[in-house]
């Protein structure tokens, strides 16, 4: 579902991008960076873009830590998402070229929201599906559509996937400033070509510093392609 100019996302992606640059903090140019780079994935490499969230059964005796859900996502993206967009033959050079790019951001349930269902910590997940991959990716669109039975997704409680712009990076990452720390990047280069699985299941540090050193630049072209160039290798 893409925004209407009724959405309260929509409203609060503009209200962020006309505030001054001057007054921007250090994690709202983080934020602004990365919204621009997924718009990037959407024009430029025509990826199509969507928007999962993801919540998570609770312990009875404690909260989850981000670390805890973390965990959780990773093992459900690599070990049953991945191997379910792109077939069985997830190695092949063919496939990790047209894996998704993924970013996912921890987020909070309000306390008024937060039920005996699910967790307080959940995953906002922003996807660029490559073009190849968008027929098989058609399951996965709508709620609840992930199965909740199975090894690698026993923990999910809920999930929604639908389509988006990059604007809606900004909601996705809101509490970034809090959980700056604890984002996950898809593919993971390091981590593929050290894996006998070849397959993505950490983040990639150097990304994640792509990210940070670049982000005060006032123009930013010559770094995203930079970014860019990482993640398609």
């Amino acid at each position: 579902m893409l925004p209407t100019n009724n959405d309260p996302i929509l409203t609060d992606y503009l209200t962020f991008k006309r505030l001054d640059k001057t007054t921007l903090t250090d994690s709202d140019n983080k934020r602004l960076y990365i919204e621009n780079y997924f718009n990037d994935l959407a024009i430029i490499d025509k990826r199509h873009l969507f928007h999962m969230t993801i919540t998570y059964k609770p312990y009875d005796d404690r909260e989850y830590t981000a670390d805890d859900i973390n965990a959780f996502f990773v093992t459900f993206y690599t070990q049953y998402f991945l191997k379910e967009l792109i077939s069985k033959r997830y190695y092949t050079n063919n496939c990790k070229r047209i894996q998704p790019i993924c970013f996912s951001f921890i987020d909070e349930h309000l306390q008024e929201n937060i039920s005996q269902e699910h967790s307080r910590l959940h995953h906002h997940a922003i996807l660029a599906i490559h073009d190849e991959t968008l027929d098989s990716f058609q399951k996965f669109i709508g709620e609840n559509t992930i199965p909740t039975n199975r090894k690698q997704t026993h923990k999910i409680c809920t999930s929604f996937i639908n389509e988006c712009q990059s604007m809606r990076v900004l909601y996705a990452n809101k509490l970034y400033k809090k959980y700056e720390e604890n984002y996950l990047i898809f593919p993971d280069k390091l981590h593929r070509e050290r894996s006998k699985e070849r397959i993505y299941d950490k983040t990639d540090n150097s990304l994640r510093s792509i990210v940070s050193t670049f982000i005060h630049e006032e123009s930013t072209g010559i770094n995203k392609r930079v970014l860019r160039n990482t993640l398609a290798r």
